[in-house]
């Protein structure tokens, strides 16, 4: 299953450790995730990740298997 993560470094909602040990575990058990985090930014990343570049042409290309 395609994964790219997307997390904001200052999140005090939902504290960016959570999105991390997902990362380590998926690659822990073989997968292959992407993860952006954005460093200067907390929970409000929406903009931060419409304007990530090739995120559109990554996510259109992603297939079944």
């Amino acid at each position: 299953m395609p994964v790219w993560a997307f997390h904001g470094a200052r999140d005090r909602l939902a504290p960016v450790s959570g999105t991390r040990d997902m990362i380590a575990a998926i690659k822990k058990a073989g997968g292959n995730p992407r993860y952006s985090e954005f460093s200067q930014a907390g929970h409000d990343i929406w903009s931060d990740v419409r304007n990530t570049p090739g995120l559109m042409d990554w996510l259109f290309a992603q297939q079944r298997k």
